[in-house]
């Protein structure tokens, strides 16, 4: 029996690994969320490997203001980085996605639906503590805007139904402060 319990050790560990290393991980929230009608939000960033990471940013927007202007919605944004240095600092190239669902009131109209799409991104990282990260990052690409509903915010019952757009465009505009957790 002891026998059988050293084989199955001696090949067990075969499959583990010989050095462990604590992954990386940074937590952050953008500033310039906060600055659009105070969009609370939260990242979270993986390090993969030596220079790439996996980026999820989230937003959640409850708030509707006095003016009537609302901007209800949340959404999702992946990005893949590529960093030409070291994960987490100094210059950086995204391939990002989004997805969000709104009640948005802008202008005229008060649109209803949903959104998605992608592009490309370019960013700089500054490392100015052990922990602590300062990044600005822009991107560009395309969004493709469904809505069920088009209303005009003057006489809630005119209502223009459904509809689309395609933006091409600015994508993703970003000043965010990360925590790094080793």
């Amino acid at each position: 029996m002891k026998k059988k319990f050293l084989v199955f050790l001696l090949l067990a560990s075969i499959f583990v690994p010989q050095s462990l290393k604590a992954q990386k991980v940074g937590v952050s929230t953008n500033f310039a969320a906060w600055g659009t009608y105070l969009s609370p939000n939260l990242g979270l960033e993986v390090g993969l490997c030596k220079k790439l990471t996996l980026e999820l940013d989230g937003i959640y927007n409850p708030f509707s203001f006095a003016n009537d202007t609302k901007t209800h919605l949340w959404a999702l944004q992946p990005e893949l980085r590529y960093y030409t240095r070291y994960r987490f600092t100094g210059h950086f190239f995204g391939l990002e996605g989004h997805y969000a669902m709104y009640d948005w009131g802008v202008s005229k109209y008060r649109y209803k639906g949903d959104l998605f799409g992608g592009g490309f991104s370019y960013g700089y990282a500054w490392m100015f503590a052990e922990r602590w990260n300062l990044e600005g990052v822009i991107g560009l690409g395309f969004t493709h805007m469904r809505y069920d509903q088009k209303y005009d915010r003057h006489d809630p019952y005119i209502c223009y139904g459904p509809g689309s757009e395609n933006i091409i465009g600015l994508s993703r505009l970003g000043i965010k402060l990360t925590y790094l957790i080793f």
